[in-house]
């Protein structure tokens, strides 16, 4: 059974995942060359924004953090997505990224805290990490659309780097998911 402040540790993870997407996606956007990705990924960063802060208020509302906390960032998240933007500054391997390597992750840790919150620490949190869950794929479905309507020839150059990624990832000890964070 997960104990009431394991559950907000497990938030205040997720709060930071979603964070740094959110940050690293908005300060992306303007640098990017095409401008049909320059709205998917503003789109895109503003869809994150509003998760983190359900997230935020939730754990507000406990008395956990107000506006003025800091979030601990979660860097390998931030430096995958700044690195596919770096790598291909028209934005659609920044978008790649996100949706073959990021956002996968993020929607199994999601599930895995769904999973780990017993009835008395889950609360309304629950209903949050389903929304959370349902924006991404929903996401994922925006940047699948908008990928078939572009040119994917360097979709095979963008495998091999975004497999690199995922090696970093797992190195990291986030081979599946973003994991919970610390807790216990």
């Amino acid at each position: 059974m997960v104990r009431i402040e394991e559950a907000e540790a497990i938030t205040g993870h997720l709060l930071a995942c979603l964070d740094e997407c959110y940050r690293t996606l908005g300060s992306l956007a303007p640098l990017i060359e095409d401008d049909a990705t320059v709205v998917v990924v503003f789109e895109t960063a503003r869809r994150f924004g509003t998760l983190t802060l359900a997230l935020r208020e939730h754990l507000a509302h406990r008395g956990d953090v107000d506006s003025t906390t800091p979030i601990v960032p979660v860097p390998l998240v931030g430096e995958a997505l700044t690195d596919a933007f770096t790598a291909d500054p028209s934005g659609f391997f920044l978008l790649f990224t996100l949706s073959t390597v990021v956002a996968p992750k993020l929607l199994v840790s999601l599930r895995d805290a769904g999973m780990a919150l017993d009835d008395v620490s889950a609360g309304p949190l629950r209903e949050e990490l389903a929304t959370a869950s349902g924006v991404i794929v929903s996401v994922l479905r925006q940047i699948g659309e908008f990928a078939r309507s572009r040119s994917t020839a360097d979709v095979d150059l963008w495998r091999a780097t975004a497999s690199d990624l995922e090696s970093r990832f797992a190195q990291a000890g986030y081979g599946e998911s973003l994991g919970l964070g610390r807790v216990g």
